[in-house]
């Protein structure tokens, strides 16, 4: 798991192993470690992890937002560790606990920042501890074979359903899944 972490330059918060299972927390775009694609990275990296975990056969779920948190050390000069607190980083967890997850879930923020090089399915309205409202998870279904370049048009239906296209062609996969395809024919 390090090892996918690194190759997408993130950062490895925290692993720990307890009697519900083991939690994995990884940060990326942390200071001095800033890329546009941040989310796609860590989008990239869940799907990475979850398939590997798979393969060896062990069930996993992941949660993946984007957002503002504080990230920096907290303790003392005695006893004192590098910490990611806020709402995006409880988010993640409760994404990850949550009993619709199949997989990997990821926040809205997440799914725009990373819409030109993935596909997603449709949005899944959760109930959050800690939120008044519905949050919306969507969920990571493949790589996009070629990155799109056109703008990005979301499609309301009759029914309350949303799709987001590109403005020139539709991405026909029969999955109902969120993306946009240009011309030719794509791990937390």
């Amino acid at each position: 798991m390090q090892t996918v972490i690194l190759q997408y330059e993130g950062s490895l918060r925290q692993f720990l192993v307890e009697d519900k299972g083991s939690t994995l927390i990884a940060a990326f775009g942390l200071p001095a470690s800033t890329h546009e694609d941040d989310a796609w990275r860590a989008v990239m990296t869940a799907m990475s992890i979850s398939q590997r975990m798979a393969g060896a056969g062990l069930p996993n779920k992941i949660g993946v937002t984007t957002g503002e948190a504080f990230c920096g050390n907290v303790g003392s000069h005695v006893r004192c560790e590098y910490a990611l607190y806020g709402d995006v980083v409880n988010t993640a967890a409760r994404f990850m606990a949550n009993k619709v997850n199949e997989g990997i879930l990821v926040c809205e923020t997440t799914m725009k920042n990373s819409l030109s090089r993935l596909v997603f399915s449709a949005a899944k309205s959760l109930k959050v501890k800690g939120k008044e409202n519905l949050v919306h998870a969507y969920a990571p279904l493949r790589v996009r074979k070629k990155s799109a370049g056109g703008q990005i048009q979301a499609l309301k239906f009759s029914n309350g359903a949303t799709r987001v296209v590109g403005d020139d062609e539709r991405d026909d996969n029969s999955d109902g899944g969120y993306g946009w395809n240009r011309g030719s024919s794509t791990l937390g």
